[in-house]
């Protein structure tokens, strides 16, 4: 889905990933999959940014520097190629169809966790994972 969005490939392009920890509300990073796909993002050369409101520190002490951190969700998806929404975290929720036009560099989004209403998001690259 992410090569779909991204003309398929993600050498060089640089991808945000919204929510480390496996679910909201939480720093646990254990059974999270946002690992694996940012692992296979930097396999294939791309350039990894991150945001979740809890688990950074704990996403630090396995990734290192590999990646870059954000505090702030919109400093993470400034100018980037593709937007993944990892944990249902309600903030990423609010996030609207302008401020991904406004700050990224093409408005390419993969919800995994369908928070992003399709009707309202109409006009920009959304893939919802789990939708026909």
């Amino acid at each position: 889905m992410i090569l779909d969005s991204l003309d398929g490939t993600v050498d060089g392009k640089t991808v945000s990933i919204l929510g480390l920890a496996f679910k909201k509300n939480t720093d646990d990073i254990s059974e999270s999959v946002s690992l694996k796909v940012i692992r296979e993002l930097r396999r294939r050369n791309a350039l990894v940014k991150v945001h979740d409101p809890m688990a950074l520190d704990n996403t630090k002490k396995i990734l290192g520097s590999d990646i870059e951190y954000y505090s702030d969700k919109i400093r993470c998806i400034a100018h980037t190629d593709c937007c993944v929404i990892m944990t249902e975290w309600e903030e990423y929720g609010e996030l609207t169809k302008s401020l991904f036009r406004k700050h990224m560099n093409r408005p390419n989004v993969v919800d995994a966790r369908r928070i992003l209403d399709p009707t309202v998001m109409n006009g920009m690259n959304l893939t919802s994972i789990g939708l026909g």
